[in-house]
């Protein structure tokens, strides 16, 4: 007889999760409180275009039996997938100016004073690196890694622009979200001579991404993205196989988990439903509420940011990256996207599309102006581009916070449940505290847990 398993939550890893069980001969159920599974992978939909609520290009796990079975679901002639090199081509902009040659802040663009200075704190101070540390503060973090100046000049802003908190309120662990482990700030040459030192190598940013010698990037795994534009082409690609293959329960509510003889009863919509195991793919603080019955709020609220998506007709100068975070403090815009570089543009009839994300508590008057100039004074675009935003296409997100408070507060969450809950209940879902956030560290969970659950069948 099969053994049962429920996958709770229906979104990206959620889904894969519940078609990887199936494959493996379990009998597999998928409980979603919404009326639809799909997670981040649903777009928002405006006329004939389906845009993605933000970008998002999952990466493959470097585990062999996963990502053999991506491959099988991922076919080539629907999917890309992206090597080394052409893997997640981020740019930055910082003093107005675009660099898609490297996605960590540009000392560069300071004067040569600045760029002394911080050079020689680099390369003086013993550099202590609290990156695995949630508990260390992004003051305390910029501070020894890069040294005061650089903190000072840049970081606080990149911490109040990104999380409208100061960078001593803000945990290390956020890290994992905005990239700032490294600083672009010597040459080609240079960085080739200073990141032969481990220790070096750890801070340094090689300064064009296009360039950088092969031993810095074999290990990468790749990533993948549908030919055509759009993440809902993974929902619709992935939609039939779970409703032929896997038991959907949409519109359900848990109410109650219990574990009677060793198996694990979920009350949903005044149903009991029994398992031998159970994947939690849903946020940890509602599984951690089912089981204490205490609400738990965060010390910061999820911010909300506003994504806008835009059609021109011309060149645009990108440098072909995929994506770029903007760290200049003085306007709202947080991070700008060219989907063009990484997929089809069949369904946008050979125009050029643009996603920005911008911080949703500016008020802006006349948006499409507003962003229609920001990229004029970038020089992505000319100011004679024709430039239209795409009507009904805003979409709001919310992002959690990732101050001290609340990763402290998600990690007593985690080590709580992780002390209570039976050893047949496994927690598959984001825990920034543990630096686990992306697509591939949360697969990587759901694999772990299918050991256990082989190793617990012996």
């Amino acid at each position: 007889m099969k053994k049962k398993i429920c996958i709770c939550g229906g979104g990206a890893n959620g889904i894969l999760a519940a078609l990887f069980f199936e494959k493996k001969n379990y009998d597999v159920t998928l409980i979603e409180r919404s009326s639809s599974v799909g997670g981040i992978l649903k777009s928002n939909k405006s006329g004939n275009y389906y845009l993605d609520q933000g970008y998002w290009m999952p990466n493959y796990t470097g585990i062999k039996e996963m990502d053999d079975f991506f491959d099988k679901i991922f076919t080539k002639k629907k999917f890309n997938k992206f090597f080394y090199k052409k893997k997640d081509i981020a740019g930055s902009i910082i003093n107005k100016k675009l660099n898609p040659y490297s996605s960590f802040p540009d000392f560069k663009t300071y004067s040569k004073k600045v760029q002394k200075s911080i050079s020689n704190q680099v390369l003086k101070y013993k550099i202590t690196d609290h990156s695995n540390n949630f508990r260390v503060n992004l003051d305390t973090y910029f501070g020894n890694r890069f040294g005061n100046i650089a903190k000072n000049l840049v970081f606080k802003n990149i911490s109040k622009k990104f999380w409208n908190l100061a960078p001593n309120k803000i945990s290390s662990a956020a890290i994992k979200v905005v990239h700032l482990g490294r600083i672009n700030l010597f040459s080609e040459k240079k960085s080739l001579r200073l990141k032969k030192n481990p220790f070096l190598n750890e801070i340094i940013a090689y300064p064009n991404q296009f360039k950088i010698p092969f031993h810095y990037i074999k290990d990468k795994t790749p990533s993948f993205y549908p030919k055509n534009y759009g993440v809902n082409n993974f929902l619709t690609h992935l939609l039939p196989m779970i409703k032929k293959k896997v038991r959907l329960n949409l519109n359900s509510n848990i109410s109650k988990i219990s574990v009677i003889n060793k198996k694990i009863n979920i009350c949903t919509n005044k149903k009991n439903l029994k398992f031998d195991y159970v994947l939690w793919c849903g946020p940890n603080k509602e599984l951690f509420q089912l089981f204490s019955k205490k609400k738990v709020n965060l010390f910061h609220k999820p911010i909300k940011h506003q994504t806008f998506y835009a059609l021109v007709d011309k060149k645009i100068y990108d440098g072909g990256i995929y994506w770029c975070w903007d760290y200049d403090i003085k306007n709202p815009v947080i991070r700008i996207t060219f989907p063009n570089n990484y997929s089809s543009n069949k369904i946008l009839k050979n125009k050029k599309i643009i996603m920005f994300e911008v911080h949703e508590s500016t008020k802006i008057k006349n948006i499409e102006n507003y962003l229609k100039k920001y990229l004029v004074e970038r020089k992505i675009i000319k100011d004679n581009n024709s430039f239209k935003l795409i009507p009904n296409s805003t979409f709001t997100r919310f992002f959690f916070i990732p101050s001290v408070k609340n990763v402290k507060l998600e990690n007593n969450i985690i080590s709580t449940l992780e002390k209570r809950l039976p050893s047949n209940i496994f927690l598959c879902s984001a825990q920034l505290s543990n630096f686990k956030f992306y697509f591939d560290d949360l697969i990587k969970l759901v694999y772990e847990s299918y050991l256990k659950i082989k190793q617990d069948e012996l």
